[in-house]
């Protein structure tokens, strides 16, 4: 499993609400900038307008960010749900976006700062002014992607993260599945049975037959070894494998043992995981044909 995910701390959204100012305050002097070179008799405000942006446009967002963190919270945006989760929080943007238009408008309205034409308009209208006549909704929607951009950006790392760990935990599985098999294959009840075989060969004086033993045998294990680094092959080559084994059990077993094999010309080339067929084909000489006498058969 994943870590525990970790939680926006407070002073990751306070540096993220510095990054903002900080962004606030370039497009201020960029502001100021242009109107002195592009306007006659423009007198330059920096400070009047920078503190003009903190107060209106960037102090609601110590409100908010603490809300937008609990929203990328509870309805992160991963690769599986963008959609549904970027239609949540444009809604929760709308709704962020409503509610510092309404405070800066009833506020606006109500300490007096309307004079004129302007307190003729109610405070639910100066919200309207502010949102789209001032581009609050703009610069909302911005610092809303920003910060549901760093906190989201985790949720994707948390991916790729898990991934890693998937793919190392299969990797890991994978090897003890080998090394598992591998003992399988050569355990000593096997290496016993053949060598018991070689021996009886000997005394009978069927020199060639264990000869030709003693060479598959060789052969089996050598396969076995110079596979133990794949984790897939082809299924013509664990057929092959297989064979291998069968051959040295037919020696075994003699007369007695017949192999039957079956298998699609068009799936000769699939792959398949190593080491598959032959735990299979074991058990099946082992316990279908170790304890009955008389002919038998196996079927692949």
């Amino acid at each position: 499993m994943i870590e525990t995910e970790r939680q926006p701390t407070l002073s990751s959204l306070a540096g993220t609400l510095a990054l903002v100012w900080l962004g606030f305050a370039f497009y201020g002097v960029l502001h100021q900038l242009s109107g002195m070179v592009t306007l006659h008799e423009f007198e330059p405000q920096l400070g009047r307008f920078l503190a003009g942006m903190t107060l209106l446009y960037w102090l609601p967002w110590v409100l908010f960010a603490p809300l937008v963190a609990a929203a990328s919270r509870r309805i992160p945006i991963r690769p599986d749900n963008w959609v549904r989760s970027l239609l949540v929080h444009a809604a929760f943007l709308i709704v962020v976006a409503l509610a510092h238009g309404l405070g800066i408008g009833y506020s606006y309205h109500h300490s007096g700062g309307a004079t004129g034409p302007m307190a003729q308009y109610a405070a639910w209208q100066h919200a309207g002014h502010y949102l789209f006549g001032d581009d609050m909704l703009l610069f909302d929607v911005i610092v809303y992607a920003v910060f549901a951009a760093s906190l989201n950006i985790r949720h994707f790392h948390q991916v790729v993260r898990q991934q890693e760990l998937d793919a190392s935990e299969l990797n890991h599985r994978l090897a003890e599945l080998r090394l598992q098999t591998l003992r399988m294959q050569i355990n000593p009840h096997f290496l016993f049975n053949a060598l018991n075989a070689i021996s009886v060969l000997v005394k009978k004086g069927e020199n060639e037959r264990a000869g030709e033993m003693i060479k598959l045998l060789s052969a089996f294990f050598r396969r076995t070894l110079e596979s133990s680094d794949r984790h897939w092959v082809t299924l013509e080559e664990e057929l092959d494998f297989v064979r291998q084994y069968l051959a040295i059990a037919q020696l075994r077993f003699g007369d007695r043992l017949e192999v039957r094999e079956r298998c699609d010309p068009d799936l000769r080339g699939a792959p398949v995981p190593a080491l598959l067929l032959q735990p299979l084909v074991e058990n099946a000489v082992t316990h279908g044909l170790g304890g009955k006498t008389g002919p038998c058969a196996i079927e692949i």
